[in-house]
């Protein structure tokens, strides 16, 4: 069986150095070798190599995209490193390669899952396991001259539910915390919010008259899923210019709803007044009420105009961002870290 200890080491400059021949030189201070000797280490790898997925034939294949430029990494250069840095820490070894973005990256947990799976149907005890990493979101100070590239490390071993220490906590016995972060978003924290859908919370829907709704938000915020909800729960037509093609059609399609007594949903992202007023002037036309329906996610990930009754609209409904799981296993994927910062 394992020892109780699986040390998780991403494979960066404090831990080893390489000659042009691809020999180990020298490793960060002497404090990795007389701790790291003691442990059962995954030398977890995250760099995007870029080798073709069919020269990298001793590597696991399933699931993995095959995106990568020829040549930039020589697989056997690579290997000949990895064997040197086992051979010198002379304890149990697995190493696990990032080919690419996607669900292999950090802070997502495919490998881990991968290593799950490699590990001889031996349990992992997590509780007695740790992740150390430098990608920790660390602020620039008086003893940090940079600040870390992501929080991707601290994430991933959250996301997993395993410890997390910086190379210096776990090497050098550090005992004071760095200020770090805040995530630019927290999927814990919002959850744990509750909002309710729409403000203000009576908004009548449906309508009890045909109308306009015109949805307001910048890509991934949700306006296509509200429009779904709407379309499916209370027969509003739903127009959009990515499927239509133009403003122009969006128009049309839903002036022919509108006159056949159907309420008009419009999934665009009408970031200003100009594309917002096309809609309020059809409603006028057709004599019916225009609702604006704001989706309120998230406003540091992109920018738009904030909407006002003075463009013709009857009222404005802010819609939270209330997500709703098909499965178990989507609730805890939603409540994971998935971006680096």
């Amino acid at each position: 069986m394992l020892p109780p200890l699986i040390a998780i080491v991403p494979f960066v400059a404090y831990i080893a150095q390489y000659s042009k021949a691809g020999q180990i030189s020298g490793f960060w201070m002497h404090a990795v070798l007389s701790v790291l000797s003691h442990l059962f280490i995954v030398l977890h790898i995250r760099e995007k190599l870029g080798v073709n997925l069919q020269q990298m034939m001793d590597f696991p294949k399933h699931g993995l995209p095959e995106i990568f430029q020829v040549g930039k990494v020589d697989k056997n250069g690579f290997k000949r490193k990895m064997e040197s840095i086992i051979a010198k820490l002379g304890v149990p070894a697995q190493a696990f390669v990032a080919l690419g973005d996607g669900h292999y990256r950090k802070p997502c947990t495919g490998m881990w899952k991968e290593l799950e799976d490699a590990n001889g149907d031996i349990a992992i005890d997590k509780a007695k396991s740790l992740y150390v990493g430098d990608a920790a979101g660390r602020h620039k100070t008086k003893t940090r001259p940079k600040k870390d590239h992501s929080c991707a490390d601290r994430f991933f071993a959250a996301n997993v539910g395993v410890r997390f220490q910086t190379p210096e906590e776990f090497f050098l016995d550090q005992t004071e915390s760095e200020p770090w972060g805040p995530p630019s978003f927290n999927p814990i924290e919002f959850l744990s919010m509750r909002k309710p859908l729409l403000e203000p919370e009576d908004t009548p829907l449906p309508s009890s008259t045909a109308e306009v709704i015109v949805i307001v938000g910048f890509p991934g915020s949700g306006k296509s899923t509200l429009a779904r909800k709407l379309e499916s729960d209370y027969g509003y037509m739903v127009v959009n210019r990515d499927t239509l093609g133009t403003w122009q059609k969006c128009c049309d399609h839903a002036r022919a709803h509108l006159r056949s007594g159907k309420s008009v949903v419009v999934d665009n992202t009408n970031p200003n007044k100009e594309s917002r007023s096309r809609y309020t002037a059809l409603a006028k036309e057709m004599k019916v009420p225009c609702r604006c329906f704001i989706l309120t996610c998230d406003i540091h990930q992109a920018s738009h105009n904030k909407p006002e009754l003075s463009e013709g609209f009857d009222s404005l409904v802010h819609v939270n961002f209330v997500p709703s799981f098909d499965n178990e296993e989507h609730d805890k994927l939603y409540r994971q870290f998935l971006t680096e910062t």
